[in-house]
């Protein structure tokens, strides 16, 4: 199954989205309330579309495909808060993503665009042209 999303606001930077603060001479990573209300928006959209779809997690891998319309920032930066929100809201863990693949784009309405489907292990290949189960 091919799980298509579109979120009409743009989620904040890495910067905006993630702070740190130190314990015992320990750094600690936050995601700041900018992260997180964006995170919870996202949340309905996702949630509501993957029930449209009929979604379930059934698959060992998945890739992600994130298209940004009318952002500034960095292409990368908002990456890391996309895959944990949606992965939080459709049930699994972010390290069932192999795969991500994240552009600009300039076609379309200021946003996010997200494709989410099956990625297939048996057919990864390292760099080295060796198969990652060997």
């Amino acid at each position: 199954m091919i799980l298509k999303i579109f979120i009409p606001d743009l989620p904040p930077g890495l910067n905006e989205s993630y702070g740190i603060y130190s314990v015992t001479n320990k750094a600690h990573m936050y995601k700041t309330a900018k992260a997180t209300g964006w995170s919870e928006k996202a949340s309905l959209i996702i949630g509501a579309r993957a029930g449209e779809e009929g979604w379930e997690d059934i698959e060992e891998a998945y890739e992600i495909y994130m298209g940004i319309c009318g952002s500034k920032a960095d292409v990368d930066a908002p990456v890391k808060l996309i895959m944990d929100t949606v992965s939080k809201k459709l049930g699994f863990n972010d390290n069932k993503f192999y795969k991500q693949t994240s552009e600009k784009i300039k076609v379309g309405e200021v946003g996010l665009y997200i494709e989410i489907k099956p990625y297939t292990l048996k057919n990864a290949k390292t760099k080295l042209g060796k198969s990652r189960r060997n």
